[in-house]
């Protein structure tokens, strides 16, 4: 009986604790609000003029406010339009990401595979031999037209190019494209691993 009273007090200290909460409908209406303050921007950035959507995502981006940037981005990185893409990618890399590289070692049984993305690049192995590695992008370097990695002046990592991005970096080069499904998918070269190595970043995580 005592844990039994214990128990309905406790409820009822809940009960009270949430009728001073917001209800349903005071939340619902803060939902709607905040949703129909956005839907503008998203009407700008669908602007069936190009020239006035990549205005809009250009000024979003530059903004500094964290959601226009976000949705800016988001927006442009799924875009049909590869100056879209373009620009969006752009957008994004400036922010200093921190990247997860999914390297697909199913295609090889060389040892030079683990080696190197286990050693050199600090990978961590997944399920069905794939190794991920994490990677901080770093400012872009204006004279050698790259992104760095962060830390290292002067070492060109990601080099933006039309459709996507070429990578560059210790042991392996690769080409992955920006199709416009948030991802970017590719091959890269590892150092003395015969067969090209299925890649893929994750942009929109």
């Amino acid at each position: 009986m005592r844990i039994g009273t214990c128990l309905i007090a406790s409820v009822f200290a809940c009960s009270g604790a949430y009728s001073q909460s917001l209800s349903v409908e005071e939340l619902q209406a803060q939902i709607d609000a905040r949703v129909e303050a956005l839907n503008p921007y998203q009407e700008l950035l669908a602007d069936p003029d190009p020239d006035r959507s990549m205005a809009a995502m250009d000024i979003m981006i530059t903004s500094g406010d964290p959601i226009l940037v976000d949705m800016a981005i988001e927006f442009g990185l799924l875009s049909s339009n590869p100056d879209v893409r373009e620009m969006a990618l752009n957008g994004f890399l400036a922010t200093g990401p921190t990247l997860t590289i999914a390297f697909d070692g199913s295609v090889t049984d060389d040892s030079a595979f683990r080696r190197v993305l286990l050693g050199s690049w600090q990978g961590a192995e997944g399920e069905n031999s794939v190794v991920y590695a994490t990677w901080k992008i770093g400012p872009f370097n204006e004279a050698l037209s790259c992104y760095e990695f962060d830390g290292y002046s002067g070492q060109c990592y990601m080099r933006i190019s039309p459709g996507g991005v070429s990578l560059s970096g210790s042991n392996l080069s690769g080409q992955l494209s920006n199709d416009g499904s948030g991802q970017l998918n590719g091959t890269v070269s590892i150092n003395a691993v015969p067969e090209p190595i299925p890649t893929t970043i994750n942009l929109l995580q």
